[in-house]
């Protein structure tokens, strides 16, 4: 794939973004916002990821967050909303698929199977406003729940399945652990944290590493920082070149079709040296 699919966010901060101290500059706290129809900023993978459940085989998944101040005060808070429950429908059931089975009577709700429960989280606590030691953490946030109605199966003229439609389901998901890397070299684009992951009575605990920005890719090259016009990649990735070297390749995760970095947490990026 020559031409890569980059979600593009805005960049939130909390503040005036930079300050300084004695002649020494510090950092607010930073996080990379995705507005309300601007596509999902991160890409979040579960490191945990296994096939025992039906809830936790789950390989990843985009994200998107943003900053918003408390009304009535001066903390700032973030909400977030994931693909899966963010989405207007889940299980792969298409728009046309949707339209069907809304003109037949099968589904409620305003948006189609979607009943639009409660798709964005938001947090409960204060948003620290400086990192310690280049790390910004954050708890206390509610769970966003989505409820999926039934979408009924697609029939042809004799009775045959086009498609066999998916049952209703609700999935609920919540950070019980949030870290923002927040230093010059990686500032608010790169997160890690725990995840209690909710699909009707199963349920999961994943530990998740997320970055920005999210690239579609086909394979390896889609994923290189690094222009490569010879090859057709007239501008690299938009992922941060110093992500990558001998030990830590930036490659395309064939299976969901996305770049991923070499790196599990927070910590080990922070480790990087300019």
């Amino acid at each position: 794939m020559k031409i890569k699919n980059l979600i593009v966010g805005i960049v939130a901060t909390v503040g005036a973004a930079w300050l300084g101290a004695c002649g020494t500059p510090t950092v607010h706290c930073l996080v990379v916002g995705s507005p309300s129809g601007s596509g999902y900023a991160y890409w979040m993978k579960y490191l945990n990821s296994d096939m025992s459940s039906a809830c936790s085989g789950l390989e990843g998944e985009g994200i998107g967050f943003q900053v918003y101040n408390v009304p009535g005060s001066s903390d700032y808070s973030m909400a977030f909303r994931t693909d899966s429950i963010g989405l207007p429908i889940a299980n792969g059931v298409s728009s046309t698929e949707i339209d069907a089975a809304t003109a037949a009577g099968g589904c409620t709700g305003v948006a189609g199977c979607n009943s639009q429960e409660n798709p964005t989280a938001n947090g409960t606590v204060k948003m620290p406003s400086f990192p310690t030691n280049d790390v910004c953490e954050m708890s206390g946030f509610v769970a966003a729940e989505q409820h999926f109605d039934a979408v009924p199966p697609t029939l042809d003229d004799d009775g045959g399945v086009i498609d066999p439609g998916a049952p209703a389901t609700t999935i609920t998901f919540n950070f019980t652990k949030l870290r923002f890397a927040t230093s010059t070299n990686a500032p608010g684009t790169v997160f890690d944290g725990e995840v209690d992951y909710t699909q009707d009575s199963c349920m999961f605990h994943y530990k998740v590493f997320g970055f920005w920005p999210q690239v579609a890719c086909g394979v390896d090259a889609d994923c290189n920082p690094a222009a490569d016009p010879d090859a057709g990649y007239v501008v690299g990735s938009g992922i941060n070149p110093s992500f990558q070297d001998a030990t830590h390749p930036i490659k395309c995760n064939t299976d969901v079709g996305i770049c991923e970095l070499a790196y599990t947490s927070v910590d080990e990026v922070n480790a990087i040296k300019e």
